[in-house]
């Protein structure tokens, strides 16, 4: 199955990057040949490495997305992970669609956070 650009096999599904909203990944193509519609899907695993944020009163909580086309009809796949600390945050899915998406909801009145992640097929 083919897998863009990697970082010690993972592929990269968002560049280091400070946030300071609730915000969407680019698209991460899985590849032409990805297809598991046809079984119950392949295991993924999102690492999110936070790297700095204002934690006391902000919430952070990051979860995957898939799409067919990587532009329309997103739908969660994945329960919605909190990083409540500097650390990594681990979000597993299973996607049968060739597009994925990371998904990070923040609140509070003024967020920040930093992170970057990567992704690997289990």
């Amino acid at each position: 199955m083919p897998f863009i650009p990697t970082i010690d096999g993972a592929a990269v599904l968002q560049t280091s990057v400070t946030v300071t909203a609730t915000t969407n990944s680019t698209a991460l193509d899985l590849g032409l040949g990805f297809d598991a519609s046809d079984s119950i899907g392949q295991l993924i695993c999102g690492v999110v490495e936070v790297t700095a944020g204002t934690f006391a009163s902000h919430t952070y909580n990051y979860r995957l997305q898939e799409s067919a086309d990587g532009t329309t009809n997103w739908r969660d796949v994945s329960p919605s992970v909190a990083a409540t600390a500097i650390g990594v945050v681990v979000v597993k899915a299973i996607v049968v669609q060739r597009f994925i998406r990371l998904v990070m909801t923040a609140t509070g009145a003024t967020p920040s956070i930093s992170h970057n992640a990567n992704v690997g097929i289990l």
